[in-house]
């Protein structure tokens, strides 16, 4: 099951001053903020990927294979999404962030997994993985390994 995306905005820093985004944007060299406003903090070499990267948005996609109702794996994933998000929001960069459960897809993944054909919830979640910048895979720990849908999923990814 693939839930809906949700984009976090940029945050102004301490003292008003925009951060490296607005100083990647301008060109030249990147500097920090320093605190308070006016004020520069220690300056860094031009970096091509701020340049080319800082303005677009990070796709993050969190597997999470918790089995029951309410899942802890479910509840940590939720909690590292957002703990991710919120250190890309402080370093000006806007994220989105799918959840993709696997136990709605439990029985996808089976047949997948034997030679059947993948289903489009399964092909969705496969794709969002593809597209994805950033992936967190949370599974519960099972007879100390992941769950067997967790490695079933990752079987059927091409």
């Amino acid at each position: 099951m693939v839930e809906s995306t949700e984009t976090t905005g940029l945050t102004e820093g301490a003292g008003g001053s925009a951060g490296v985004a607005d100083a990647a944007s301008a060109g030249g060299a990147a500097c920090l903020a320093g605190g308070a406003e006016g004020q520069q903090g220690p300056r860094r070499p031009d970096d091509a990927y701020d340049r080319t990267q800082m303005g677009r948005l990070v796709r993050l996609v969190t597997v999470h294979a918790g089995l029951g109702t309410p899942s802890t794996s479910a509840m940590l994933a939720e909690r590292l999404t957002e703990a991710t998000r919120r250190h890309l929001a402080e370093a000006s960069r806007l994220a989105s962030a799918q959840v993709v459960a696997l136990r709605p897809l439990a029985s996808d993944i089976a047949l997948a997994g034997v030679g059947g054909p993948v289903s489009e919830p399964l092909r969705e979640a496969i794709d969002a993985l593809a597209q994805a910048d950033g992936i967190i895979a949370v599974s519960p720990v099972l007879q100390a390994s992941y769950s067997g849908l967790f490695k079933g999923f990752m079987d059927v990814l091409p």
